[in-house]
């Protein structure tokens, strides 16, 4: 897995385990210029926290997502 975050990506959350909590990155928040502390994710429908957030899409900040390196770790 890795941490440099970019739109579009399945990331997952540290505290979970990666096939239970997983979503595509929708955006970004800065507070300050090239500071991004959230991110807003869609959870991925079929995954055990696919109601962690009240309608499916949410924050989160930043210092706990990574993102999944390959398919391979999705199956």
């Amino acid at each position: 897995m890795r941490r440099d975050l970019k739109i579009g990506d399945l990331v997952n959350h540290c505290l979970f385990l990666r096939r239970e909590w997983m979503g595509v990155l929708i955006r970004f928040e800065e507070k300050h210029p090239g500071l991004v502390e959230k991110a807003y994710v869609k959870m991925v429908p079929g995954t055990k926290y696919e109601n962690y957030f009240e309608n499916g899409y949410g924050w989160v900040y930043k210092k706990w997502l990574w993102v999944c390196k390959d398919r391979e770790e999705v199956k």
